[in-house]
């Protein structure tokens, strides 16, 4: 189809390129009517593709679009496939979801449409940074990790939950050693005990994940 699109988790997402297409000469209607011209579209989105799946069928019915998802089970897989086909004037890959903190893994004017964002609409709602990474206009992000705070019912009393982050701060303060949260590129799993031992016995050190109580 076109050169590939780029999508930004969190993930960004971007599109692929072919040699005859100047998105800067295009507007987002004309880019829409040549992919309905083409019929058919294949995204490389490398989670949640069961769901991601049910949700497309609402955009091929609005567009006459096919779009087909391949199994992957990582986000460089779709990109190692872009940088293989990078000499090629059409490749396979028509959309792109990648991780967001990738973004110097690859000169995107090289591989990727664009700049899209400024021809997509609404595009003052959308942004290309995505985890510290700068995609300079050729992918968008579209994908955010969801945060939640819960508490010990047993130990702390719904009415007196801070409810702001001035009052989450002021709790903190208040509450030495009883707010955990997950470290930076982690999960809440098997370093749990760890953190907590660090922070108990007082050595310093640090761990991969899971949380980390202050």
């Amino acid at each position: 189809m076109l050169r590939s699109i780029i999508l930004g988790t969190t993930a960004a997402l971007t599109f692929g390129t072919v040699a005859s297409a100047d998105l800067s000469s295009m507007t987002w209607d004309e880019i829409v009517a040549q992919a309905q011209e083409e019929s058919e579209l294949v995204w490389f989105q490398w989670y949640f593709n069961d769901r991601f799946r049910e949700v497309v069928k609402g955009f091929e019915v609005e567009y006459g679009i096919t779009v087909t998802l391949p199994d992957l089970d990582s986000g460089d897989l779709g990109l190692n496939k872009i940088l293989a086909e990078g000499d090629r004037a059409v490749g396979d890959v028509d959309v792109l979801s990648i991780p967001g903190s990738r973004a110097d893994a690859v000169d995107v004017a090289d591989f990727f449409m664009g700049p899209i964002l400024p021809i997509l609409p609404n595009s003052e709602d959308i942004t290309d940074q995505a985890e510290g990474g700068d995609w300079e206009g050729y992918a968008i992000k579209f994908w955010g990790n969801q945060t939640g705070i819960a508490y010990n019912s047993a130990r702390t009393d719904f009415e007196t939950l801070p409810q702001t982050v001035p009052e989450l701060e002021a709790w903190m303060e208040a509450n030495p050693e009883m707010l955990g949260f997950n470290f930076e590129n982690g999960g809440s799993g098997p370093s749990l005990i760890h953190n907590r031992a660090i922070v108990k016995s007082g050595v310093l050190g640090s761990s991969r994940g899971g949380p980390i109580w202050v």
